[in-house]
């Protein structure tokens, strides 16, 4: 073998090394993506679990949820869990993980799970507290525990009206209380994690229960509110280009 070709070889065997270097060096800093569902037991919610097991079908459909991801699903605390959030389900992601096992397969373990979920969500009763910054504040705390970072497309998806009134702070500022300082809280560091809050619009205004008097269960919103509630949301987090709003639950067939 001549030098030439000898200089090809080696340049090519460098090549070959120093990709294959690259791509583990690359997939040892990609991190399995995780979801957590939050949902909002409060009176005034219109949607209920229905929703939230829909929420979990659009993380199992979602691209980023692969091999290791997890879905865990947590509710609104109340006086009872001293507001913190309570825990409903945790699943391991179904995955094709042997070409002998075929997508339908996989779709029959989905809908499994989703169907254990229905049992599950059936149970918290609903309740006149909204703490949901507290509620969204442990789940991104989970997805940190987890190990997601800016590299892992882990995401949160909230299920409320986000008409907060365990905080008294935040909700002075979403009343439009100047003395409500804006926010109020510390500001959660959701760096790398994107929030998806869906049924903002889906509420109850006043209830009948049979011959008893009108019982409102929400304040009546103007056209200033909706757009100060996402504004008081979104400076409540680190990166608030990642927090986006969805007026309606989503909709998908079964």
């Amino acid at each position: 073998m001549n030098k030439q070709k000898v200089v090809v070889v080696l340049v090519l065997s460098v090549g070959i090394f120093g990709l294959g270097f690259w791509r583990w060096k690359a997939a040892g800093k990609t991190r399995p993506a995780h979801c957590v569902v939050v949902f909002d037991r409060s009176k005034s919610i219109a949607s209920g679990w229905e929703c939230t097991v829909q929420l979990a079908r659009y993380a199992l459909n979602s691209p980023y949820l692969g091999r290791n991801s997890t879905l865990t699903v947590t509710a609104t605390g109340d006086a009872s869990t001293a507001n913190e959030p309570i825990f409903v389900a945790s699943y391991e992601v179904p995955v094709l993980r042997r070409v002998l096992e075929g997508r339908n397969t996989t779709a029959s373990k989905r809908e499994e799970l989703l169907a254990d979920l229905k049992a599950k969500c059936e149970l918290p009763c609903r309740t006149k507290t909204s703490p949901i910054y507290l509620a969204i504040k442990r789940a991104v705390e989970q997805l940190r525990a987890a190990g997601c970072d800016e590299n892992s497309n882990c995401f949160v998806l909230v299920q409320t009206d986000l008409e907060e009134n365990a905080n008294s702070e935040i909700k002075r500022a979403l009343d439009g209380d100047a003395t409500g300082n804006k926010s109020g809280a510390p500001v959660i560091n959701n760096d790398g994690i994107n929030i998806i809050v869906s049924g903002l619009a889906e509420k109850l205004g006043v209830s009948y229960a049979g011959a008893a008097a009108a019982r409102s269960l929400t304040n009546s919103r103007d056209q200033q509110r909706p757009d100060r509630i996402q504004q008081v949301w979104q400076g409540l987090f680190t990166s608030p280009n990642r927090v986006t709003f969805q007026p309606y639950c989503p909709r998908t067939k079964d």
